[in-house]
Formats: C-alpha cells, structure tokens, sequence
C-alpha cells in the first residue's frame, strides 16, 4: 500500500511503501532515504508514520476498551431495572 507524507520543512509529499500486514512503513521516497539508504534503516518520515499508526493503534485498544466496560454498566443497570419491577425480587 503506498500513502503520501508532508515534508517536515518544505512543501513537498513524499510517498511511503506501507506493509500492509503490520502497517509499518517499510521504504520513502525522500532524498535522504534515498541517498542514505546503506547508513539510516529508516528516514523521519518513515519514524514519524509508524509512531503515529503505534498510536491510532494504541488509542482503538482503548476505545475499544472503554466500549467493552460501558457496555458492561449498561448490561447491570438493566439487570438492576428489571429486578426493580419484577414482583420476585420485592
């Protein structure tokens, strides 16, 4: 998959190689990516990118935590409301 990234200090995008599995930017098309490739793994860019998807992926977890523990809350107080009414529980 490929995705357009700004520049950190000119006006130019740069397009990232994303590894669809991980989705880890894997290659950048920027000058020092390319002309350092031997010294540097990865460009700013590239750190830039996956720190940001480590934290949309980091911020879903939580969402996905907090949904599961509202959901939990609704669930007992339905079970709270029911057993209000319900002659058995009087």
């Amino acid at each position: 998959m490929n995705a357009q990234i700004q520049s950190f200090t000119s006006q130019a995008t740069y397009g990232l190689v994303v590894d669809e599995t991980t989705g880890q930017a894997t290659d950048c098309g920027c000058k020092d990516r390319i002309y350092r490739k031997q010294y540097k793994p990865s460009c700013k860019h590239m750190v830039a990118f996956n720190a940001s998807f480590e934290a949309e992926v980091e911020r879903a977890a939580r969402f996905l935590a907090l949904k599961s523990m509202v959901q939990g809350m609704e669930e007992t107080a339905r079970c709270y409301r029911e057993m209000q009414y319900d002659p058995r529980f009087a």
